[in-house]
């Protein structure tokens, strides 16, 4: 793989408990590369694990990690993300941790492994994609970037999802317009991202379903696996595929994980092929979805400017509110469908005019009635007032609108009264 020259990165980090892949490209063309631990080889998982030698602050990462165990006497870290998510002090080597720290010690040290692919190269921007981005995950992902200090990188999370959504939006578009799906098989389950679109709408609307199946576990090696075994594990997938797939067309499907090997997809694999589906198998789409979506951010591309992802992580409807401009009422838009819930914002300064009541308009675009929310502010003086007001999401359903009271120029002063009001929009 040839080094690039000083260039801005554009870099997508699959972020799991499991493991952790690394891909990256050079601007809006180049070709979206993966991190492989060794050269000319397709080794891209990083154990997302931290060993740390006894007695001494020396610690080790990744292979590294998993290697140390049998040179050094010392304590190893693993499920670091949900060790993170849970927020409860990691004990090592009889020292307490706060185990975001940890955390980011180890995306530190997993991200220093671009230096040996790229020439001198820095990170521009930067998507950390998991498998569920609820709002304690994007918490913890906060404090990691802040741990991080990379103060010239734009960084931005994603759910699973979304980088699913778009990796196929960089596919040719005969592998998806009528539906895809991907199955995760990693530990002891399988989850099925189901992509279907409403072609009805304009932009037309992308949903992918997610569902998950407990699903037998592998123990060692694939390969070692007996004929029952096998046979087991070949009639249970045949039988999710037929669940997960009975309801729509699917021009495509997707394998990740390493458990899913030849040796057991017989009977199943024929049935992915049915109907003319591709099939593919791999294990860093979600890393290289992760890329795709921030060249949609740098530029949208033309077939990017066709859909609108309505995922589990977004906004599902437009918010806004009447505002008088110049004696004409008119429409001021705030929040917008297909932004992530938790990058939604706005503040805005505005008069309310005799009275204490702002009406919140919100029109879904998941087949719901467009509503109107009315949101009282208790006290406000009589009169004209004008008001600061900032909007956001909490959840994917959940809006805030947080109000304080301006006064009115010389003729009022402003009062320290200020109104944090929850609107349940869908």
């Amino acid at each position: 793989m040839a080094l690039f020259k000083a260039e801005r990165l554009l870099v997508g980090l699959d972020l799991s408990d499991s493991y952790t892949q690394i891909s990256y490209a050079t601007g809006m063309d180049g070709e979206i590369e993966t991190v492989s631990l060794v050269a000319g080889e397709q080794q891209f998982n990083i154990p997302t694990v931290l060993y740390k030698r006894s007695g001494v602050n020396q610690w080790f990462y990744g292979s590294e990690a998993l290697k140390s165990v049998d040179k050094f006497e010392g304590a190893m870290v693993e499920n670091l993300v949900s060790l993170a998510n849970s927020g409860e002090p990691v004990l090592v080597d009889g020292e307490s941790f706060n185990p975001v720290a940890l955390l980011s010690l180890f995306i530190k040290r997993a991200i220093s492994l671009l230096s040996k692919v790229t020439a001198n190269a820095k990170i521009g921007q930067l998507v950390i994609t998991v498998e569920t981005l609820d709002y304690t995950m994007f918490e913890v992902l906060n404090h990691v970037v802040e741990n991080l200090k990379l103060k010239e990188t734009e960084i931005y999370f994603q759910s699973y999802t979304e980088s699913f959504y778009s990796y196929m939006l960089h596919q040719d578009k005969k592998l998806w317009m009528d539906g895809s799906i991907l199955y995760d098989y990693r530990s002891d389950r399988i989850r099925v991202y189901t992509l279907s679109l409403n072609k009805r709408t304009k932009p037309v609307v992308v949903y992918i379903n997610d569902e998950m199946h407990p699903f037998m576990k592998i123990s060692g090696a694939v390969e070692g696996l007996n004929e029952d075994d096998c046979n087991r594990l070949d009639a249970g997938f045949e039988e999710i595929i037929r669940k997960s797939s009975r309801s729509q067309v699917i021009n495509s499907v997707y394998l990740i994980g390493e458990s899913f090997y030849k040796n057991w997809l017989k009977d199943s694999l024929k049935e992915l092929c049915s109907g003319g589906k591709r099939v593919f198998q791999g294990n860093n789409l979600y890393s290289k979805g992760a890329v795709c979506s921030l060249r949609e951010r740098i530029e949208l591309s033309e077939v990017g400017k066709e859909f609108v992802f309505l995922g589990v992580d977004k906004l599902k409807a437009n918010i806004g509110i009447d505002v008088n401009n110049r004696g004409e009422q008119t429409y001021m838009a705030l929040l917008d469908a297909g932004t992530n819930w938790y990058e939604a914002s706005k503040e805005i300064q505005t008069y309310v005019r005799n009275g204490n009541e702002l009406e919140i308009r919100v029109t879904p675009l998941i087949g719901k009635a467009p509503e109107r929310h009315s949101v009282i502010f208790d006290d406000l003086p009589e009169g004209v007032s004008r008001l600061n007001i900032k909007f956001y999401m909490t959840s994917e359903s959940t809006l805030v609108i947080e109000a304080t009271d301006m006064g009115f120029g010389e003729i009022r002063q402003a009062t320290d009264l200020t109104w944090v009001r929850e609107v349940k929009i869908y």
